[in-house]
């Protein structure tokens, strides 16, 4: 089957054919000769007496390195792929790397449709060759690459430690870092897998317990209770007839149930809301602040403190806390979504996104329509209607074109919604 080549490719094996003329002036006779007959077999299209022709010249001591691509050109038109690809590598790897067989194995990739691979080999000559501008140029280019898995659901959550919660006709299950299922949609609600015996919540007939990935039964409550949570910090969120309270690993009791709603303890903190207001406490499940808030910001996976930095809701707006209930900045903010790594948080300014830092400064001016936090070193933003994801300079990363996104996973995985939710895999991201 005859490859496909880019106009790009052509045009380098047209820059090619000129450069290897050049070459052939000034250039020692007996290699000349070879050159000679080599344009003369390839101007017939005999590739493969030309290849012969061009594999004596650079034997004899052509250094350049022209002829050496054009042997890697002679291998693309014999259809001699994986020669092709070591003779640019070659080039690439050497004493010093060819920027053009570099493009030349690129546009080639790119043609026949293995983008993930153009990425990967950007992706490592970016960890040797940092300041290259060609490097640099393709990179930005091709980083952006993803691709998209088959399966669809109706409603997806953020990745938390590498599994998403999905659902499907009105039932919940639980993916991991690939897309696979290893809780099927089954169940009338899931939880995130936690803990060190690797756990999750789930309920069935009204029953809450914890599974095992074999989707075996592991923890079963002496009480009835209608919510587990994940376990953090060797603590679970429990909720029984309204109120929430919190309990060890085997579900006794650490706390009455006693907050009319709380987050997940996490770093040593947790928001707990009594009477209207809520609160920090410790993970001796003292008080830090006073019942002053009106809102704390929680993820998706239910947790308010990552990086030790908190959104609670003032008279003026969302200010930054950290643990000990100490303010972080003074900006407030009409919206905020908590930190999920130690990157940047976005917020909500004068009926706009942007992000800060766990300082609490203004990394990013305050300019999308929506926004979620960094995670990876991208962040999903909406800009004119449009889900897509930028990097913390806020260079487009992956131009806006989903319904919806959520940020990415370790793995380069991340839910975004077209109709209906799936997962792309952004292989700059990919290990």
């Amino acid at each position: 089957m005859k490859i496909k080549v880019s106009v790009l490719l052509v045009l380098l094996l047209a820059i090619g054919w000129y450069q290897t003329a050049q070459v052939v002036i000034g250039t020692p006779i007996r290699i000349r000769e070879h050159i000679e007959r080599a344009q003369t077999f390839e101007k017939k299209e005999i590739y493969e007496d030309a290849l012969e022709e061009y594999k004596v010249a650079v034997a004899l001591g052509e250094t350049d390195g022209s002829i050496q691509r054009k042997v890697a050109e002679m291998y693309l038109q014999l259809e001699e792929t994986p020669s092709f690809i070591a003779s640019c590598e070659a080039l690439i790897y050497g004493k010093q790397l060819d920027e053009k067989a570099l493009e030349m194995l690129i546009s080639y990739y790119d043609a026949d449709g293995k983008k993930a691979d153009a990425v990967a080999l950007l992706k490592e000559l970016g960890k040797t060759q940092p300041e290259n501008e060609t490097v640099k140029k393709l990179w930005k280019q091709y980083r952006g690459y993803y691709e998209e898995t088959s399966n669809s659901y109706d409603e997806v959550t953020p990745y938390y430690q590498g599994y998403s919660i999905v659902t499907y006709e009105g039932r919940f299950g639980l993916v991991n870092a690939k897309g696979e299922s290893v809780i099927p949609a089954a169940y009338e609600a899931v939880g995130f897998l936690s803990g060190e015996n690797a756990v999750v919540p789930v309920c069935e007939d009204g029953a809450w317990y914890y599974l095992n990935t074999k989707i075996h039964k592991k923890i079963v409550p002496d009480d009835a209770y209608d919510f587990l949570g994940v376990i953090s910090d060797d603590t679970v969120l429990v909720r029984k007839d309204g109120k929430y309270g919190f309990a060890d690993v085997n579900i006794a009791p650490k706390t009455k149930l006693q907050w009319e709603d709380a987050s997940n303890l996490h770093q040593g903190v947790a928001a707990v809301k009594s009477g209207g207001k809520w609160a920090l406490i410790d993970d001796a499940f003292d008080l830090v602040t006073e019942y002053a808030y009106e809102d704390v910001k929680r993820n998706e996976s239910g947790f308010c403190s990552n990086q030790k930095r908190i959104f609670a809701k003032g008279k003026e707006g969302y200010g930054m806390w950290d643990e000990e209930g100490k303010r972080v900045g003074e900006a407030w903010f009409e919206d905020a979504r908590p930190f999920e790594t130690d990157e940047l948080a976005a917020v909500k300014k004068d009926g706009k996104w942007g992000f800060v830092n766990t300082s609490g400064a203004l990394v990013i001016d305050c300019q999308y329509e929506d926004a979620r936090s960094f995670t990876q070193g991208v962040a999903a933003v909406k800009k004119d209607g449009a889900w897509g994801y930028i990097d913390a300079s806020n260079a487009t990363v992956i131009a806006p074109t989903f319904e919806d996104a959520y940020p990415f996973c370790e793995s380069g995985m991340a839910p975004v919604k077209n109709e209906y939710w799936h997962f792309i895999r952004l292989c700059a991201l990919a290990s």
